[in-house]
């Protein structure tokens, strides 16, 4: 029973260390901080959604921002039609975690669900008309941008040893 459970431990670490490195992939690639991905991931079940959508909004919010920096009128308009400015007062882009508490919270202050859906697919894309943005949470949480990026280097370093030793067989 020891061996079972040790195993079934190991296995659970080692889940946890890859779940952190996708993570601080989507992190590295959206410019939105991890724990704040974390947080977002994890509400949205609550929101009528599944975790692994939120690669998917995160990406899109993440393209939709982008668009809208170089001037895509349709992705410009759909942050204005919201409230929601992609730049400062100087012009620069702002960062992709602040923008998504926004429009989180934009979204949620929405009291009619028709007008909420079609402006939250036109953020976030066809995977957001079915969230209740009233329960999504994407707060951040420096403590657990911390533990990812220390889980990320564990990864790493598994992934250099696997490396080695299939290169040593």
């Amino acid at each position: 029973i020891a061996g079972t459970a040790a195993t079934a431990f190991v296995g659970l670490g080692l889940k946890a260390i890859s779940l952190a490195d996708d993570l601080s992939d989507i992190s590295d690639a959206t410019g939105i901080a991890a724990g704040a991905l974390n947080n977002f991931k994890n509400s949205l079940v609550d929101a009528g959604g599944k975790t692994e959508d939120f690669s998917t909004l995160a990406a899109k919010l993440n393209q939709n921002v982008g668009d809208a920096a170089v001037g895509n009128e349709k992705a410009q308009q759909a942050f204005r039609k919201l409230g929601v400015f992609v730049t400062d007062a100087g012009g620069a882009v702002r960062n992709t975690g602040d923008i998504l508490r926004d429009a989180i919270a934009k979204l949620a202050a929405i009291e009619n669900p028709a007008t909420r859906a079609a402006m939250a697919v036109d953020i976030f894309g066809k995977t957001a008309n079915k969230l209740d943005f009233t329960k999504l949470n994407a707060a951040n949480d420096f403590a657990k941008d911390e533990q990812v990026a220390q889980l990320a280097k564990y990864q790493t370093a598994i992934d250099a040893i696997s490396q080695s030793v299939s290169n040593s067989l």
